[in-house]
């Protein structure tokens, strides 16, 4: 099966399929495994902030230490939650892909 490219000048290259997707996506995999550890990282740390606050509970008499409780919570809620969504797109836009070839 041949992809057709067009660029900005109106011309057409052809390529083959197998042209067109690297064998092996070394940045991509860095990439995620960089991703993946900062997320960990940051769950992580957000969670152990949490505790901290939870078992000094005289800290949170202080509005302020509140606010930073509710805004450790929603950070990992939110990151688990990007996380979780970015590799099921990924996973999904994979299978159409394989369906496509």
């Amino acid at each position: 099966m041949k992809l057709f490219l067009s660029t900005l000048s109106n011309k057409t290259i052809e390529m083959s399929a197998e042209e067109s997707l690297p064998s092996s996506n070394h940045s991509g995999i860095a990439m995620q495994a960089v991703f993946g550890v900062i997320a960990l990282l940051s769950f992580l740390g957000n969670f152990l902030f949490c505790v901290v606050l939870l078992r000094k509970r005289y800290l949170l008499k202080k509005p302020y230490n509140i606010l930073l409780l509710v805004l450790a919570v929603t950070d990992m809620l939110t990151g688990t939650n990007a996380r979780i969504s970015y590799i099921d797109n990924k996973l999904r836009l994979e299978r159409q892909f394989m369906r496509i070839f």
